[in-house]
């Protein structure tokens, strides 16, 4: 995740707040800095000077959320997204969505490189850490190199494609150790054929 560094170096002293856990909730207080929980228990506020402190009495604390599917700046033959990076990410911030996952969506003909660095260019300006999906706009030889690419080079590990190429996409996803989002509307129809032409692929099934 890439993070918005003058946020997280600052240091902070939050108690009296209740923790929610997946597995259990207590009463105990928390010392930030760096980004990082540095101390976790009954603090004494006078060994942590110089930190931010806030008074957490009769509010919980939860680990803060990731949304993993967001568009921002998304231009779209309406006009773009209403946000942009900046006031999505302050959405996200009030919510207590710490972290996001936006996507790059290249234009037909243009390298999924160019198109990364550009729009990681465009994301700097979130408040919130991000990260992102590659989308794949067409298929060749010359976007298949690139997609090995950007999972080996830029960390990219996560693709949204869309079921219109007769040449496989999958094949060189599976074998590079990504996955591969496919978005499918005639849910029934593809598994019929998941099943009767694959062998060795393994899907997984997501309903929303």
């Amino acid at each position: 995740m890439e993070t918005n560094v003058s946020l997280i170096n600052r240091q902070y002293l939050i108690c009296n707040g209740l923790i929610v856990n997946p597995d259990k909730s207590e009463y105990a207080d928390i010392a930030t800095e760096n980004g990082k929980i540095i101390a976790l228990g009954k603090l004494n506020p006078s060994e942590y000077a110089g930190f931010e402190y806030i008074d957490a009495s009769g509010k919980l604390i939860f680990p803060g959320g990731i949304d993993p599917h967001v568009h921002f700046a998304l231009p779209t033959p309406a006009g773009n997204s209403c946000d942009d990076f900046l006031s999505g990410s302050k959405a996200a911030l009030s919510g207590g969505t710490l972290a996001i996952i936006d996507f790059v969506t290249p234009k037909r003909g243009q390298s999924l490189i160019e198109a990364y660095h550009l729009r990681q260019k465009e994301a700097e300006s979130s408040l919130c850490s991000f990260k992102l999906h590659m989308g794949i706009s067409e298929w060749n030889e010359t976007v298949k190199q690139e997609v090995i690419q950007c999972i080996r080079e830029l960390g990219i590990k996560s693709f949204k494609a869309y079921l219109a190429y007769k040449t496989s996409l999958g094949s060189v996803l599976m074998t590079s150790g990504s996955s591969c989002w496919l978005l499918v509307q005639k849910g029934e129809l593809f598994w019929y054929i998941v099943k009767k032409e694959t062998k060795s692929v393994n899907f997984r099934k997501v309903y929303f």
